[in-house]
């Protein structure tokens, strides 16, 4: 019997939104090498399977997985903002987390 327990983290995001996702881990310098067939990713330590419309991301680490979706969910917010002519700013809050402020 193991002394330890090894969790895997399961996210899934649609197939249209991968490339983005990949623009996000370049901006967070995590590795990222596509397959050759083009039927997924390893994202650093985050390995992303394409299932139909959609790619499977699945790890051991769970600080990863949850840092590329919030970097990628950050910059689709600041893309539909400068899309509809606003501006945004990056804060980091007294706690220490990050807060995306919309200008008009």
């Amino acid at each position: 019997m193991p002394c330890y327990v090894t969790y895997r983290i399961r996210e899934s995001i649609p197939a249209k939104e991968f490339d983005s996702l990949l623009n996000a881990a370049k901006t967070l310098n995590m590795r990222v090498q596509r397959n050759a067939d083009n039927s997924g990713a390893d994202i650093g330590p985050i390995k992303a399977v394409k299932q139909g419309d959609k790619y499977e991301l699945s790890s051991t680490d769970g600080s990863a997985i949850r840092k590329l979706l919030q970097e990628h969910n950050i910059k689709k917010v600041e893309r539909d903002a400068r899309n509809r002519g606003y501006k945004t700013k990056r804060e980091v809050n007294g706690q220490g987390k990050l807060e995306l402020r919309v200008i008009g």
